[in-house]
């Protein structure tokens, strides 16, 4: 998980004199008619990898559900009243706001799905391929988007989007009437996650109900065998990063467990060597065990290198629907069941949002409020941007004296930091001036709306209760 100041921009576009509502006028000359294409189904063919797969995507006004089955297992993403969201086929749901950690089977053009005119500003033109106008789109909670309005006919022939570092081109083709206007039948995909091509074989507008596209129901994945507090297989690594040991499909592994994770990550070398079938960046476990817990078909994204963490990440889908304990000072944790867990004595109890997959809580840099202070087992140190957004939503320079710079390397990649002395506060928790590492803007850098990354440095001075149900984190400082 790394953050930063988004300043990317696709190359080749220059300055234009083009206004929004010029570019506008000329896009809805050839769009779909929204008053009959707002609402309707589309089914489509996907070959990446060679692998072809299937998917159905609901759309109704601004929200959409995407239902991908691979080898035999149905993924979901959606927009629900303007949040994205992501489904396992499982059952774990959780927003897409703080991931940029990508999805193969994530990659939708938001031209296909649909867009406002209000997230987007002109940001310039281009001459190749041909002339076109280049919107950016930022809607909130979203990625941003790059749109290429072909200045002759209107058409979106060409989007570009950025997912961290991951850079995803779209090339729209085979357009055709859709309602009276034309629409893409196809377009290829490029960039990261490799090629693919998409087919879209049948379009059908009809009444949607709203619960087809609202966000779905969390579901936890994994069960205790008896319902009881358990301890888990751990052991405490440097700097408190805490390793699991793991059955995966009766083999004996190592997995790191991390509350910054927003999914159940592997590496692809150790999904290979332990038998696991890989299609699209995705591997499903038919039996996974750990401790007292297991579980059926769990599904994994596989990544190219989780070094320092193992053979894999356990990340939220793990710890959902259960108080999660962490003791630094004695070196364990336990899994406690929501409804026999007792708030400890004399403990901090602070607000925490989990619906994003990690633990977003309050915090402060001297001054400077923020919300969005993420605690992350797999981290090390306080990492922060360059600037925190504070109550009005504006952005303050961090304080402090800055020292050397240096680099933090990622599951994203690296982020360059300098080294500061802030005065730091989580919840009620008063850490005093605390060493911190502020992120320095470069060209490459890239956009999570985090305030900072809270690692085991600070989390280890507390005994930890993770309460996922209630929304809750009650601390204990030892």
């Amino acid at each position: 998980m790394c953050l930063g100041a988004d300043r990317f921009r696709p190359p080749g576009i220059v300055p234009s004199n083009a206004t929004l509502a010029a570019v506008r006028a000329l896009y809805e000359r050839t769009a779909p008619d929204p008053q009959t294409y707002a609402r309707r189904i589309e089914r489509s063919r996907t070959v990446a990898k060679g692998t072809p797969f299937a998917s159905t995507t609901t759309i109704r006004d601004g929200d959409y559900r995407i239902a991908t089955t691979l080898e035999g297992a149905t993924y979901e993403t959606g927009r629900s009243d303007g949040r994205r969201w992501r489904r396992t086929p499982a059952g774990a749901v959780r927003i897409v706001a703080s991931d940029v950690q990508g999805d193969d089977l994530d990659r939708w053009p938001v031209a296909t799905l649909g867009f406002s005119f209000d997230d987007c500003t002109v940001l310039g033109e281009t001459r190749a391929p041909d002339p076109a106008y280049v919107l950016e789109d930022r809607a909130p909670g979203d990625v941003p988007h790059w749109l290429y309005v072909d200045a002759a006919t209107g058409e979106i022939r060409r989007e570009v989007t950025r997912d961290g570092s991951r850079v995803v081109s779209f090339a729209f083709t085979d357009f055709r009437p859709a309602t009276g206007p034309r629409r893409a039948y196809a377009w290829h995909v490029d960039g990261a996650g490799g090629p693919a091509d998409v087919t879209v074989d049948d379009v059908s507008t009809a009444p949607i109900e709203a619960s087809a596209v609202a966000l779905p129901t969390n579901v936890a994945t994994f069960h205790l065998q008896d319902e009881r507090t358990s301890r888990l297989p751990t052991s405490f690594g440097r700097r408190n990063r805490i390793f699991v040991d793991v059955l995966v499909d009766g083999k004996k592994t190592q997995f790191i467990l991390d509350t910054g994770t927003t999914q159940m990550l592997i590496d692809g070398g150790a999904a290979h060597r332990l038998g696991l079938h890989e299609s699209l960046d995705h591997a499903t476990v038919h039996r996974f065990v750990v401790g007292p817990i297991e579980s059926d078909d769990v599904p994994f994204l596989t990544v190219g290198n989780v070094a320092g963490a193992g053979d894999g990440i356990l990340g939220f889908e793990f710890f959902s629907g259960y108080v999660v304990h962490v003791d630094y000072e004695r070196g364990f944790v336990e899994i406690i069941p929501h409804r026999t867990f007792l708030p400890p004595p004399g403990a901090h109890s602070i607000p925490i949002s989990y619906a994003e997959g990690i633990p977003l809580a309050a915090g402060r840099i001297g001054a400077i409020a923020g919300n969005r202070f993420a605690l992350d087992t797999g981290s090390i140190d306080l990492v922060l941007p360059s600037y925190l957004a504070d109550t009005d939503g504006r952005g303050v320079p961090i304080p402090g004296s800055s020292g050397a710079e240096s680099t933090i390397r990622y599951l994203e990649g690296p982020i360059t930091i300098r080294k500061h002395v802030v005065p730091f506060q989580l919840g009620s928790i008063d850490f005093g001036p605390s060493d911190a590492f502020v992120e320095r803007q470069t060209p490459e850098s890239i956009d999570i709306p985090l305030d900072a990354i809270v690692g085991t440095r600070f989390l280890q001075a507390l005994d930890l209760y993770f309460d996922y149900d209630d929304g809750t984190l009650y601390a204990k400082p030892f």
